[in-house]
């Protein structure tokens, strides 16, 4: 997770330096929400697009979200002049299966594995990291 700023000056390092700024981060995102824990302007969405406008708009200071996944948004929605500074916390994701759907653990974690082992895993970052930022007009 990285903060997403309008002004390259805004002095970012570590959840603490958050206090004094408004903050808008996605609803639900159980890491962030304990992060910012003590930011008393901080402001949960629905929607990070909603988060981006706000930002582009002046009525925050502050996005908190992936870094992949806050350009793809900034870049869809046009917005210029979007910077982000040194990650806030880095972990890895993981993705969940409803109960509903536990017969398919098995077959998609065999599946997953063999991926991994193959090398595609990391084939399909690059590829959509490349298409990415091939299309990539604003850079830290």
């Amino acid at each position: 997770f990285v903060a997403f700023t309008k002004d390259k000056q805004l002095p970012v390092d570590g959840w603490k330096s958050l206090l004094t700024y408004s903050v808008d981060y996605l609803r639900g995102t159980l890491v962030v929400e304990k992060n910012l824990i003590e930011v008393t302007n901080a402001t949960p969405v629905d929607a990070l697009e909603q988060a981006f406008r706000r930002l582009d708009i002046g009525r925050t200071d502050v996005v908190v979200d992936g870094r992949f996944s806050g350009q793809i948004i900034a870049q869809k929605l046009g917005l210029k002049g979007m910077f982000f500074e040194s990650p806030l916390i880095s972990m890895p994701g993981y993705h969940y299966i409803n109960m509903k759907n536990k017969k398919m653990v098995e077959p998609l974690t065999n599946i997953l594995q063999k991926m991994k082992a193959e090398g595609r895993v990391q084939e399909i970052k690059e590829q959509v990291a490349r298409e990415f930022l091939n299309g990539q007009t604003e850079k830290q």
